[in-house]
């Protein structure tokens, strides 16, 4: 017969977030193997694995990733799309004048 009572919640430390999401990472292998390996529900690994990719789990010595606003990284993208067609056209015009 089941004990009356709140459930007992299970805490898992950082290192075992991570590694856990580290093996889950791995090519070739499924968040339910590594799940079932690990003893835990495949929600909560898949859950790590979204705190991960945002850059929420991390090791308590490791600081927190600045994110730079959205705007700031497109013109960053768009300069640097700029710089590069620029060089190009500058090779291909440089190669146009040797063939000439």
């Amino acid at each position: 017969m089941p004990r009356a009572g709140p459930k007992k919640v299970q805490e898992y430390s950082a290192e075992f977030k991570l590694a856990a999401v580290r093996l889950s990472r791995q090519r070739g292998v499924q968040v339910q193997a590594v799940a079932a390996a690990l003893d835990i529900h495949p929600f909560m690994l898949s859950r790590w694995r979204k705190e991960f990719r945002e850059g929420r789990l991390r090791l308590p010595s490791q600081p927190a990733r600045p994110r730079a606003p959205k705007a700031r990284l497109v013109r960053e993208i768009r300069r640097l799309q700029e710089l590069e067609r620029a060089r190009l056209e500058q090779f291909l015009g440089t190669q146009g004048n040797i063939a000439s």
